[in-house]
């Protein structure tokens, strides 16, 4: 008779037959355990009988003594019947943790008689989960800048019973009271910020990372550029000189872009004050950044424009030396002479240069702004300005905010492009168009500016026009101008920082007696 129940099966079977069986269907067998357990809850709901009663007077369903089953329990199968349903996260639970035998070729082979009997598990002992601490997070702290003042406050709701800062001269500081980590970082990186803080009469330790971003200005180098190469010159030059009328200052800095890879300054300058005939000379001039040796163009652009003045203005068989003395309209055409020779010198300088060392002229291309000013008997002033290039000329009054610009950049076809010294300079009609004129009894301030300047300063055309941004300029100035050594002063204000602006830097200026306390 072929057994129908699994009393039957289990009453027929063979004792090592039933053992392979069991080895081989874990599976079979743990689902078997969770349906009759099932079974048994429910029974123990509809007796009202508490757990452990239920668990301890119910055998397993394969017990020592599987007479005691059912005569109707038959092998179930997954998802048989209502009472045997799972749900899905039970049956996941299941596959999780159970996994069925392998199975050889033969399915009912030997067992090996040194294997542990695993063919019926116990059902563990669920076990206690320990009380975790419950983690706490916070939000991260926002990015500090170095040497830039940095204050956080952390939420008033939290328990903090002490913080620590791993780097005591980070230059950042704790303020207990008001909950603040404040101050202004001297180093850059990440920087822990440890916190104690209270939970339920526990301690627990947190820590937030501070990022300090690096001060831009510490990324850039400043190497000496090779003194002993060809047309080498200083890195940086400056000068105070001091009249009957006033103080012409300049000085000229390397810009960072050049100071970072040790190449030189392609800005200069020059100064004059003539005795003789009273004129105060200004000239800068900014080499341009595709010519190779423009640093020795705008230092030959300069000299020749000073040494060129100088000579007409002590040639007593000459008008010039007499400007301060002849009539406006006279006065006018000798400053005008006074350029155009000054120019055609620096354009036969570059011509000559190149000639000598076997160069191109246009290796040697510069800007070239070049300001005169004399005081006139009657106490007023006279002055006239030309520009080629970009930069700025201008007079400046600083108690009324006026403003008189005496010369106008030039432009290119594409962003940042300009003109520069060449022949087509030359041309008489265009130097009359570009030089200014101005009389005025009232003092001004000349000031000439490389681009290097004007760039940060004024940024645009129209920003050039705007008196306000002349006067912030100004405010910037007094400072150095008002320190014993003005022209070092103006050197180190040249240094100043602006995002994106690191060319040469050079500004002169002449600044009237009147205007000393301006």
């Amino acid at each position: 008779m072929t057994p129908k129940t699994l009393k039957e099966w289990l009453h027929h079977a063979d004792d090592e037959i039933l053992a392979r069986f069991i080895a081989n269907h874990q599976n079979l067998i743990a689902q078997l355990m969770q349906a009759w357990q099932r079974q048994l809850n429910k029974e123990q709901a509809a007796h009202n009988l508490p757990d452990d009663t239920a668990i301890t007077n119910n055998p397993s369903p394969l017990a020592d003594n599987p007479d005691d089953m059912a005569d109707d329990a038959t092998v179930p199968r997954p998802h048989e019947g209502e009472d045997d349903k799972q749900t899905a996260s039970e049956t996941t639970a299941t596959a999780s943790i159970t996994q069925e035998t392998p199975q050889t070729d033969d399915e009912f082979a030997p067992l090996d008689p040194t294997t542990p009997d695993t063919a019926m598990p116990c059902p563990a002992t669920p076990t206690p989960t320990a009380v975790q601490t419950p983690v706490i997070h916070l939000p991260p702290l926002p990015n500090a800048n170095q040497g830039q003042p940095y204050a956080y406050t952390l939420p008033a709701d939290l328990p903090i019973t002490g913080l620590t800062i791993e780097n005591a001269d980070s230059g950042l500081a704790w303020d207990d009271d008001t909950r603040r980590i404040y101050g202004t970082p001297t180093v850059s990186g990440d920087l822990t910020i440890y916190i104690t803080l209270r939970d339920n009469d526990k301690e627990v330790p947190i820590h937030l990372n501070l990022h300090i971003n690096p001060d831009p200005k510490s990324l850039w180098q400043n190497l000496p550029s090779d003194q002993d190469a060809p047309f080498a010159k200083p890195d940086s030059a400056h000068e105070e000189q001091t009249t009957p009328h006033g103080r012409l200052i300049a000085a000229r800095q390397r810009g960072r872009s050049h100071a970072h890879i040790g190449s030189y300054c392609d800005d200069d300058y020059r100064l004059h004050y003539h005795a003789a005939s009273g004129l105060h000379l200004l000239t800068v001039a900014d080499g341009a950044g595709s010519a190779a040796h423009s640093r020795y163009g705008s230092q030959q652009a300069v000299e020749a424009v000073k040494n060129t003045i100088i000579a007409l203005l002590d040639d007593t068989d000459k008008p010039h030396y007499r400007l301060a003395h002849v009539d406006p309209a006279q006065r006018e055409k000798i400053a005008a002479n006074l350029i155009s020779h000054a120019l055609h010198a620096a354009h036969k300088a570059h011509l000559e240069a190149a000639q000598q060392h076997g160069l191109e002229a246009k290796s040697l291309s510069c800007t070239l702004l070049i300001g005169l000013a004399v005081a006139l008997p009657d106490g007023s002033w006279y002055h006239a300005a030309y520009q080629v290039g970009d930069g700025a000329a201008a007079l400046w009054q600083p108690e009324s905010g006026t403003l008189h610009l005496l010369g106008e950049a030039d432009s290119g076809a594409y962003s940042g492009e300009t003109q520069f010294l060449s022949r087509a300079q030359l041309d008489e009609a265009d130097i009359a168009r570009r030089i200014r004129h101005h009389n005025d009894a009232a003092p001004y301030i000349l000031i000439l500016m490389t681009d290097g300047v004007s760039d940060p300063k004024f940024e645009t055309d129209a920003g050039l026009k705007n008196p306000a941004l002349w006067q912030a300029l100004w405010q910037e100035l007094k400072t150095p101008l008002a320190d014993p050594a003005p022209d070092t002063a103006l050197l180190d204000w040249l240094g100043f920082w602006s995002r994106g602006n690191h060319d040469d830097r050079t500004i002169a200026l002449l600044i009237p007696a009147d205007k000393e306390s301006a």
